[in-house]
C-alpha cells in the first residue's frame, strides 16, 4: 500500500511540474499603460488594464518594438503610452505601442 501512495505521489508531482512547465512556455499577452522606462536597465514597467497589476520587463537586441508598423527604440516609449505586450515570464518578446486614429 505506501509502495502505491508513493507511486500515486510520484505522478502527481511529475505532472504538476510538467504543466507548470508548459505554462512558462507560453507566452502571455497584457495591454496596459506604460509607466517607467528606463533604458539603462532596460526594462519597461506596463500597469495591465484589465488586472491593475504592475509588470517590470525586461527589454533585450530580440524584444521587437514598434508604434503602429514602424520600428522603434526602447527611449521612443513615452510614460502613458497604451501599449500592447507580448511577454515570457518578466522578458518583453514584443511591445507594440497602440496608435489611436
Amino acid at each position: 500500500m505506501k509502495t502505491l501512495t508513493k507511486l500515486m505521489v510520484l505522478v502527481l508531482s511529475l505532472g504538476l511540474i510538467g504543466s507548470v512547465a508548459m505554462a512558462s512556455l507560453n507566452p502571455e499577452k497584457i495591454t496596459g499603460t506604460v509607466t517607467a522606462v528606463d533604458t539603462a536597465a532596460k526594462t519597461l514597467t506596463v500597469k495591465a488594464d484589465q488586472s491593475g497589476l504592475d509588470y517590470v520587463l525586461q527589454v533585450d537586441e530580440n524584444t521587437i518594438i514598434k508604434k503602429g508598423d514602424k520600428e522603434i527604440s526602447l527611449s521612443e516609449i513615452v510614460v502613458t503610452d497604451p501599449v500592447e505586450v507580448e511577454m515570457q515570464g518578466n522578458k518583453a518578446i514584443s511591445i507594440t505601442v497602440i496608435v489611436k486614429k
